[in-house]
C-alpha cells in the first residue's frame, strides 16, 4: 500500500474485523485515498472450516456482527476518513461498485476460501484494477486449497501481467 500513488483508490474483499484494511490504509497516501472494505460483517462463507471458525468466533465475541468492530478499529488509529464499508456479499458488491471498473489501484482478496467462490471473485474483481494496478491473494498455499487452484487457473489464463511477489500466505499480481 506504501507504494500505491497519492490518493489511491482500494478495495479489501472481506474485511473481517479489519486488521489487515489497517494496515492498508496506514500504508495510503494523499487525502482521497480510500479502501472500500467488502464484508458481510457477518463471517458468512461457503467453506466447511471457515464456516465452523466463524461460528465459534461469533460466540465468543457475542454479536451478530463485526461491523462496529471494524468501525471501532478505524476510529482508534485515525483511519475512518480512508475507510468506506460496503456492506454486502463479494460479487453483490462488484455490482454496487461496477463505476469503480478500471479504476482501482490495488484489491487484495480475502475472501470466502471455497475453489468455486475463489474463482468467481478473480473473474469479479479483476477487471477493476486499472492496468498496472496490484491484485493480492491471501491464504495462496495454504490449507485453503481452493484458493491455490484458483489462482493457479487464472494465471495460466493469462489474467495477470506478472507475479509481483509472494509472502508468506500472500501472492501478488500486476494486471
Amino acid at each position: 500500500a506504501s507504494g500505491l500513488p497519492a490518493d489511491a483508490q482500494v478495495v479489501e474483499v472481506c474485511s473481517w474485523m479489519g486488521a489487515s484494511t489497517c494496515f492498508i490504509a496506514g500504508g495510503l497516501k494523499g487525502g482521497a485515498a480510500r479502501i472500500f472494505a467488502v464484508d458481510n460483517f457477518q463471517g458468512l462463507s461457503t467453506c466447511g472450516g471457515d464456516a465452523a471458525w466463524y461460528h465459534r468466533h461469533f460466540q465468543q465475541l457475542g454479536a451478530k456482527s463485526t461491523l462496529e468492530i471494524f468501525q471501532k478499529n478505524f476510529a482508534d488509529l485515525g483511519f475512518a476518513s480512508r475507510a468506506e464499508p460496503v456492506v454486502s456479499d463479494s460479487l453483490a458488491a462488484a455490482k454496487t461498485l461496477a463505476a469503480k471498473r478500471g479504476a482501482i489501484d490495488f484489491i487484495f482478496i480475502d475472501g470466502d476460501h471455497s475453489y468455486e467462490a475463489c474463482k468467481a471473485d478473480i473473474l469479479a474483481w479483476a477487471p477493476f484494477v486499472k492496468r498496472g494496478g496490484v491484485i493480492a491473494f491471501h491464504d495462496f498455499g495454504s490449507r485453503a486449497d481452493g484458493v491455490t487452484r484458483a489462482i493457479f487457473e487464472a494465471t495460466k489464463a493469462g489474467r495477470f501481467a506478472e507475479i509481483v511477489g509472494v509472502a508468506g500466505t500472500i501472492i501478488a499480481f500486476r494486471m
